[in-house]
């Protein structure tokens, strides 16, 4: 099975930002990450949910230190935000 190159450096956060937002981790590194990443939400369950993320994007905002690069990385996240699938909807006690 052959793996899709990363997105090339030009891309940009969104129209009329120009910061371009360059990747640096391979595809198996990004894979790697969004399982942990998976596993950590997790781990901080349903009600510490969005407490972890927030404080997960302020920590890696202290790592880049560069608020324009922050600022794009935000709105590269809302941009085309997909709607959950019916597969992540949470199941109710009396259905499992």
């Amino acid at each position: 099975m052959s793996r899709r190159a990363a997105p090339k450096a030009n891309s940009t956060a969104a129209a009329g930002e120009g910061i371009p937002m360059t990747p640096t981790l391979t595809l198996e590194a990004r894979d790697r990450l969004y399982a942990e990443c998976a596993r950590a939400i997790s781990e901080a369950g349903a009600e510490r949910e969005s407490l972890f993320l927030a404080r997960l994007v302020l920590l890696l905002f202290e790592q880049l230190g560069d608020e324009a690069r922050c600022r794009a990385a935000l709105a590269e996240a809302l941009r085309e935000l997909p709607v959950p699938s019916l597969s992540a909807a949470p199941v109710d006690a009396d259905e499992a």
